[in-house]
């Protein structure tokens, strides 16, 4: 949990919940840590972040970070909102929920690219 913590900043659960407009009870830190969760937010991320951040395509800088770090949140609230939908179907629609935050990593990532130091 501590590497996640500063990979996604201090108080990642909280902006979460909040972006996903749940409390604590129905989303747990546990839930959002869940190794399947996680993962599915790294594969996602891969070929279109962190291969162009290896590989320099990306510059590494402050800004850029806080895009990554952006990008991947909203990922992880998208992919969370899968587990939402089966815990509490009635609460929300939570398809919708979870492709506009995936939308706002997509514009993350786009804004990454565009200030990529060679072609992505």
């Amino acid at each position: 949990m501590i590497m996640h913590a500063e990979y996604l900043g201090v108080g990642y659960h909280d902006r979460i919940r909040s972006l996903l407009r749940v409390k604590k009870p129905i989303l747990p830190d546990s839930v959002i840590d869940a190794s399947l969760n996680i993962n599915a937010m790294k594969l996602i991320l891969t070929d279109e972040i962190f291969v162009p951040l290896a590989t320099g395509q990306i510059e590494r800088n402050a800004i850029n970070f806080e895009k990554v770090q952006s990008a991947a949140i909203h990922v992880l609230a998208g992919v969370l909102c899968a587990s939402l939908e089966s815990k509490c179907p009635g609460l929300r629609k939570w398809r919708r929920v979870g492709q506009k935050q995936f939308e706002k990593a997509r514009w993350y990532i786009e804004s990454l690219k565009s200030s990529s130091t060679v072609p992505v």
